[in-house]
């Protein structure tokens, strides 16, 4: 957690009878001032004040020897926050052309326009050059196949057919990469970081448009996701969708941020990504 600021964790546990039956975790962020004495003195005092409300409502009923935890299917993975293909009549195991039911969108959204025109380098380049440039070097890398600047927004996708499975860990490696060059690049310019990023797998729909020259073009549901995720998400960091989450858990380290309300969304589970795999 060391990536968002914290720098010390305070684990209290809730006791009931002679189990845990939960904890009340508090970080101690470098951006605040400390409290811990204070603290350490206050969040005993709730957790027994909660271990006494858990005493006078009925124990929750035993698991069946017969199913254990370790045997409880996980539940089916939301292909995100809306109704995805469903309603068009494309399920997601069709495969037509055009129509990628599995994609791993990402949104950079840069937020100071004035921001975007410094140079930080002697060489001439301006913050949103070094931004572009550092991005076709990570997609390259990490095998990114869709990369585009529109405006203010940088957009990057992975999973437009094949390979579809790794394509969230990619798609959040780079996004995590993306996050430490534009520090990087705000911190030399001495301002405060002026981006947000945002990180949706579920549909999406794209072609090739145009002639002379042709372009292709991605629109969809995690497109729209991932820039809502990017729009409401904190400075210099990367929200994602519970869709993502879900997928990512196991080798991503995240933070809840909670439940939203966001256009076009609603009420919404997202979190913080916060470090990647080693």
């Amino acid at each position: 957690m060391e990536p968002y600021g914290t720098r010390a964790l305070l684990v209290v546990p809730i006791r009931r009878e002679e189990r845990t039956i939960g904890a009340i975790l508090v970080e101690d962020s470098a951006e605040g001032p400390s409290h811990q004495e204070a603290i350490r003195d206050f969040v005993p005092a709730v957790a027994q004040l909660l271990a006494s409300r858990a005493m006078e409502a009925p124990e929750p009923p035993a698991r069946s020897p017969a199913t254990p935890a370790a045997q409880t299917p996980e539940p089916e993975l939301p292909h995100g926050f809306t109704a995805g293909l469903e309603d068009a009549g494309i399920g997601p195991d069709q495969r037509m052309e055009g129509v990628y039911p599995h994609a791993a969108v990402m949104v950079l959204q840069l937020t100071d326009a004035a921001a975007m025109a410094l140079r930080p380098n002697e060489d001439g380049r301006t913050i949103a050059d070094e931004i572009l440039c550092s991005a076709q070097k990570f997609a390259e890398e990490h095998r990114i196949p869709y990369l585009k600047l529109v405006g203010h927004d940088l957009f990057a996708a992975a999973g437009l057919g094949g390979q579809s499975d790794e394509a969230p860990a990619r798609i959040a490696d780079v996004a995590l990469s993306i996050r430490d060059r534009c520090n990087a690049l705000f911190e030399e310019m001495d301002r405060a970081p002026a981006f947000r990023i945002g990180v949706d797998c579920s549909s999406a729909m794209g072609s090739r448009l145009g002639t002379s020259p042709e372009i292709f073009n991605l629109w969809g549901d995690a497109v729209q996701t991932a820039a809502n995720m990017a729009s409401s998400a904190l400075p210099s960091s990367v929200q994602v969708t519970e869709a993502t989450y879900r997928r990512l858990r196991r080798d991503f380290l995240f933070r809840p941020r909670g439940r939203f309300y966001l256009p076009r969304v609603g009420e919404a589970q997202t979190f913080t990504l916060l470090a990647g795999r080693s």
